[in-house]
């Protein structure tokens, strides 16, 4: 014959295992998401900003084709890339060859451009 759990016993142990668990998911997060770059509270929303030359312009798509200077805070060297506009505003009255500044709210969506 097998001896019954103890009810109590088997209570102790879940709460023990979910205590455990809870003090392991940040750590567990924050190594999952290590080479992910932090944004800081006073940027509001801003990833990363740029600078670069419009290459081109998509308005029908909502994207710009940037070629922009070294972005240091994504590790990313100078290029050119698509990126997606959060607001087809952005685009009105922008030219190919002109120089901008820009802000990334992630790392494929402008939510600002500055002439």
């Amino acid at each position: 014959m097998t001896p019954h759990p103890n009810p109590a016993r088997q209570t102790l142990r879940r709460v023990a295992l979910a205590l455990c668990l809870s003090a392991l998911a940040p750590v567990a997060l924050a190594q999952h998401d290590h080479h992910a770059p932090t944004v800081d509270a006073a940027s509001q929303g801003v990833l990363a900003s740029g600078e670069g030359v419009v290459k081109k312009i998509d308005a029908g798509k909502n994207r710009i084709t940037v070629a922009h200077e070294p972005i240091a805070k994504l590790s990313w060297p100078a290029m050119t890339m698509p990126f997606k506009v959060r607001d087809p505003a952005l685009l009105r009255d922008l030219k190919v060859g002109e120089r901008i500044g820009f802000d990334l709210e992630d790392e494929g969506t402008i939510s600002a451009i500055r002439r």
